[in-house]
């Protein structure tokens, strides 16, 4: 399945994932930020709802430099610089213009002229917090504001551990499997990310907060487990009676591809024929190539999937500190991908394009890590395409729906 961003961004799901409908996402999917507007039609230019570099910084009097990325399309000539501003959950202006982006090489904008705007603020805040900004275009007379970025002052950890295998019941009120002892919750709008009330309310179950989304508002959380989905269904029952818990979920283990021995039809000996690599002559990659190269290496693609071997010679690959557990599956991926010619002669769609490889550590995925993934690679400047190989049989992909949401309107 694929979903286009109005910024360029490309979202590609696996099977399971293709099931949700995501037409919803007009209004920021329940969860996320409200769509990007502009003042006059015939301004031809998109703006992406802006990313935070980190999205989380902990309480403190000390003063934390975050980094803010917009990415801007359209035929239009673009603005020499977007202009930062903090609003309120609602989208109301406090401060304007605290910060320029400018798309001029520093910071995480990779390249000049490639229309990936940054731009840095010197951030404290002594509590927990919970802030909203957005990012504005002033450009031939016409005023475009991006959706609304949730940025957390929290001690909250913003790895989650992984899910426990051993802990996956059957969902006796739905298809999936569950994990027994974790419930995801999502806080009201307007609750500040202070984990010593978070923590309180998790109490109420025998819980604890071991991740969290600010982007999403979302809070995974550690419960003593009995066993059972019920246990589950227990807790989040008695969750759901605090004022300051929006909703709450199980956290459903994640379907992803069977590791596999290499695909012998795949080994090409440097020729396409229609026994080998013979998707590429079907999407005319050859003539793609002959107009636009084999992709940008400043143009990045998240590999969300199991693992990736970067030491291959014939992967440009950034090895982040979420590649964990290099399987077959993710590395075949990230061949059919970006290859540049492996010595068996495999040859990638976008072989001139770097991959940001995000794994999803196997049967210990969870719903929440693919959530916390899907996040993370926003926060990575280059990355313009995600591909997943992953989704649930959970009744609640609606959460999954969000942060794809949150994907698409940040470009």
């Amino acid at each position: 399945m694929q979903q286009r961003g109005s910024r360029g961004l490309w979202v590609w799901t696996g099977v399971w994932l293709a099931l949700l409908t995501l037409a919803g996402c007009s209004g920021g999917g329940g969860s996320g930020p409200a769509p990007s507007q502009q003042t006059q039609p015939s301004l031809t230019l998109v703006l992406g709802d802006p990313a935070a570099q980190p999205a989380v910084i902990p309480p403190s009097g000390e003063a934390t430099p975050v980094t803010f990325l917009s990415l801007l399309s359209g035929s239009a000539p673009p603005p020499a610089a977007l202009l930062l501003d903090e609003v309120d959950a609602n989208g109301q202006l406090i401060n304007a213009a605290i910060a320029p982006l400018r798309d001029d090489g520093e910071l995480t904008d990779q390249e000049r002229g490639d229309r990936m705007y940054s731009g840095s603020l010197m951030l404290s805040s002594l509590t927990a917090a919970e802030k909203y900004y957005r990012v504005r275009a002033e450009h031939n007379g016409a005023t475009l504001l991006s959706g609304v970025l949730n940025f957390w002052v929290s001690g909250c950890p913003a790895t989650a551990r992984p899910s426990d295998p051993a802990q996956a019941v059957q969902d006796t009120r739905g298809n999936s499997l569950i994990f027994a002892n974790e419930v995801m919750i999502q806080t009201a709008p307007g609750v500040a990310p202070d984990l010593d009330p978070i923590n309180q309310i998790a109490a109420t179950v025998n819980g604890r907060v071991v991740g969290c989304i600010p982007a999403l508002r979302h809070y995974l959380l550690e419960i003593d487990s009995d066993g059972s989905a019920e246990g589950v269904y227990a807790a989040i029952d008695t969750l759901l009676t605090h004022a300051d818990i929006a909703s709450a979920f199980p956290n459903a283990q994640a379907i992803a591809p069977s590791p596999s021995p290499g695909d012998t039809s795949l080994l090409c000996g440097g020729e396409v024929t229609p026994d080998c690599q013979w998707y590429l002559e079907r999407i005319r990659a050859r003539q793609a190539w002959a107009l636009a190269g084999g992709g940008d290496p400043q143009r990045g693609v998240a590999v969300i999937d199991f693992g990736v071997d970067c030491t291959r010679g014939d992967l440009d690959c950034d090895s982040t500190l979420y590649n964990t557990d290099p399987i077959d599956h993710g590395t075949g991926v990230a061949g059919l991908i970006g290859s540049r010619q492996n010595p068996t002669g495999m040859v990638g769609v976008a072989w001139n394009t770097r991959l940001y490889p995000y794994s999803f550590l196997g049967q210990a995925g969870s719903q929440y890590k693919l959530n916390e993934l899907i996040t993370a690679a926003l926060g990575q400047s280059e990355v313009r395409v995600i591909n997943i190989s992953a989704g649930t049989r959970s009744d609640y992909d609606g959460q999954i729906k969000a942060a794809l949401c949150t994907a698409i309107g940040s470009g």
